[in-house]
């Protein structure tokens, strides 16, 4: 299975919030009702102390609002655009094919900043819890050195992130995916066989194909009713009902000349 990036990314702050959780309940069954918090340089004298329900009230809202501070920072390097952001080396990380890339880092390094607050909360508890049982715990300076160890590292991850964290690397930026190329209309012909079988299936087709009807010639009496120039009038080719018998006239006789019998042979 897959993790997504995002939540490898966020995986140590999601882990130290877990383990601030348990020490914080814990210490409600733990602690007495009379908590002390700072204790004096002699062994065994206590300069301040709180009820336990005041401490894991203050505890659990500093816990829920760096909760939602996380949150709310890591939504702003998610979906804030490139050019809002500041980054070193802003021209190479803000290339369109290396932004994914640049917030990936930013994710990866905000989580580490909220890891070692929850981290240093929950290891103050767990002070506390054995401070007070008295002994070589029960000192003042315990606490203020865990306190300063995570500010030191806080101060530390910030100029090791915006130092180490985004120099260049040599990879280059990823292009952008090419749009999709329209299908074509009708794929180029294979050689080999794949042109004989489309030869014979056009053959196929054209003799099943019926035949073209045979435009009928235009008759005498219709290409000299129209003009050289006119155009063929609708229904012109078609033939006409058939003429009734006219008899042909006969040639006028000159005068003189006999008539001509047929069916009879002169004789000379």
């Amino acid at each position: 299975m897959t993790v997504p990036p995002t939540i490898r990314a966020a995986a140590p702050a999601g882990l130290a919030l877990a383990v601030a959780g348990v020490a914080l309940l814990v210490s409600w069954w733990a602690l007495p009702d009379r908590v002390a918090l700072v204790h004096e340089p002699e062994a065994g004298a206590v300069a301040f102390a709180a009820s336990r329900v005041d401490l894991v009230l203050v505890v659990g809202v500093l816990l829920v609002g760096t909760l939602v501070a996380y949150l709310v920072c890591a939504a702003f390097l998610a979906w804030t655009p490139a050019r809002h952001l500041l980054v070193p080396h802003a021209e190479h990380w803000k290339a369109p094919g290396r932004r994914p890339e640049m917030r990936r880092r930013f994710a990866v390094w905000l989580a580490r900043g909220f890891a070692v607050a929850w981290w240093s909360v929950a290891l103050e508890l767990v002070v506390t819890m054995l401070a007070q049982r008295g002994g070589a715990l029960a000192t003042w300076w315990l606490p203020a050195a865990v306190s300063g160890l995570a500010v030191l590292l806080l101060l530390g991850g910030l100029v090791v992130a915006f130092t180490a964290g985004f120099t260049p690397d040599a990879r280059p930026a990823r292009a952008p995916a090419p749009a999709r190329a329209p299908a074509r209309a009708s794929a180029p012909a294979r050689p080999g066989r794949e042109e004989g079988s489309a030869s014979a299936a056009d053959a196929t087709t054209a003799s099943s194909r019926p035949p073209a009807p045979t435009p009928r010639a235009a008759g005498p009496a219709s290409t000299t009713a129209r003009g050289a120039g006119a155009a063929p009038a609708a229904g012109a080719d078609r033939p006409g009902p058939p003429r009734p018998y006219q008899p042909r006239p006969r040639a006028p006789r000159a005068p003189g000349s006999r008539p001509h019998q047929g069916g009879g042979s002169t004789r000379g």
